[in-house]
């Protein structure tokens, strides 16, 4: 029995010296996995350490046949709540298993959100929630809802307004404020401890991302036959020739034009075969190949968990390598990538359409800046900019200077390789005779 466990323990401590420390009661405060036991290490006659562990035969067939073999064995008297436990575990396990499709996830939810440290906290009704210990206010939210968790506004603790990078503590009473123009943010992946929380929000901006695409794609095959003059088809007629494309849905299918997967032409000469005339076709086909060169994904940035997404570089303020970057989601042209200290990132109310964007490998790659170079006009001097700047291997795309009062104000456009290859660029204009200042235009 239980007390049998604890009188023992008092027998062994009696016979030899218990090690300060090593002693841990997992009888009273069992492990998440309804692991019970009694550990304690002593030292012998001889001066070696002994660990001995002290548990009930229930405890022990659990410890040595894992929990499942709990089914198989009966305990005369046992406590309905005790079995309840067990079972709400093992739920819990099952549950994430379904929802967290990626076996890696799913083993580090396992090894954090199972076996390490908990603290328990409560909703507003009183019911009592187990969270591992450094847990959030969006941690929480997930774990009360999937839907609570996406419309999560603001959360109160013990009554007052938090952070939603706030560590939750055991015994705080947690309420989680929604809205239906709230949606999860980015950077809330930093934030959150839980693998469940970390998985729905992913999931969420991967579906919003790919619901940009479907809305464009949608939008072009549109256009392509208001173009033809031919009407939009009904749903049923598209989807007859989904198996054509490889697609299952429509909403595949769209996205697919939008990546360039699948050309509106196609769909086009599948919808209606009789409309295909040559002259018309070759057409088509030449300003399709200029659509797919323009929504080409960009090389050099990369999106944490998102493949296959349309990526271009913002012209407001033209980030080459080396800037720290945001990436803002655009509607119906994908992300589109800005400096972070940009004016227009600023004016972005809804933080749900800010995402993590990294730079990747770029070898060979040119980004367009704007230069604006101020200096004391003389003879030869715009030529001498020209010229140094096409000696450092810098492209120059365009240029146009103008002179009032003796200055001149010249703007070029040049090919850089990254931030460092920029400031070089901006050294060796300002090294040159009578300029007075060099700047990015934006």
């Amino acid at each position: 029995s239980v007390s049998d466990c604890y009188s023992v323990l008092e027998i062994v401590h009696g016979l030899f010296k218990p090690i300060h420390g090593r002693f841990k009661d997992f009888i009273v405060t069992p492990k998440l996995n309804m692991y019970q036991s009694l550990h304690t290490t002593v030292i012998n006659e001889s001066g070696r350490r002994i660990e001995i562990q002290i548990r009930t035969e229930l405890m022990n067939f659990t410890a040595e046949y894992g929990l499942a073999a709990h089914w198989m064995y009966k305990e005369e008297g046992e406590a309905p709540t005790r079995w309840n436990r067990w079972m709400d575990w093992f739920k819990q396990a099952l549950d994430y298993q379904l929802e967290l499709t990626d076996p890696v996830e799913f083993m580090h939810y396992l090894k954090t959100d199972l076996f390490e440290n908990e603290i328990f906290v409560f909703t507003p009704a009183g019911e009592l929630k187990q969270l591992p210990a450094g847990s959030t206010p969006i941690d929480f939210a997930y774990t009360v809802h999937s839907d609570v968790g996406n419309r999560c506004s603001a959360v109160r603790v013990n009554g007052r307004l938090v952070s939603f990078d706030y560590k939750l503590k055991s015994g705080d009473r947690v309420e989680v404020l929604t809205s239906p123009k709230a949606q999860p943010r980015e950077k809330w992946l930093s934030n959150v401890r839980t693998s469940r929380a970390r998985s729905k929000i992913r999931q969420w901006l991967r579906m919003s991302i790919r619901s940009q695409e479907e809305a464009r794609g949608k939008e072009l095959l549109k256009e392509e036959l208001r173009r033809k003059r031919l009407p939009f088809p009904k749903v049923e007629a598209l989807k007859r020739y989904l198996p054509l494309f490889g697609k299952g849905s429509l909403e595949k299918l769209y996205s697919s034009i939008t990546r360039g997967k699948v050309s509106v032409q196609e769909v086009t000469r599948a919808l209606y075969p009789e409309s295909r005339e040559k002259s018309d076709d070759e057409d088509s086909r030449r300003l399709e190949r200029l659509r797919e060169f323009v929504r080409r994904p960009v090389k050099g940035i990369k999106i944490d968990d998102m493949d296959n997404i349309l990526v271009h570089f913002a012209r407001c303020c033209q980030p080459v390598p080396g800037d720290s970057v945001i990436g803002i989601i655009t509607k119906g042209h994908g992300v589109s990538v800005h400096r972070s200290d940009c004016r227009n990132v600023r004016t972005v109310e809804e933080p749900g359409r800010r995402i993590k964007v990294d730079w990747d490998n770029y070898p060979g790659q040119k980004f367009l800046v704007s230069l604006v170079v101020t200096a004391r006009d003389r003879d030869g001097l715009a030529a001498e900019i020209s010229r140094r700047v096409k000696d450092i291997d810098t492209d120059i795309r365009s240029g146009h200077f103008d002179i009032h009062e003796g200055e001149l104000s010249l703007v070029l456009v040049v090919g850089i390789n990254d931030l460092s290859h920029l400031a070089k660029v901006i050294a060796e204009i300002k090294g040159i005779d009578n300029v007075l200042s060099v700047r990015r235009a934006v």
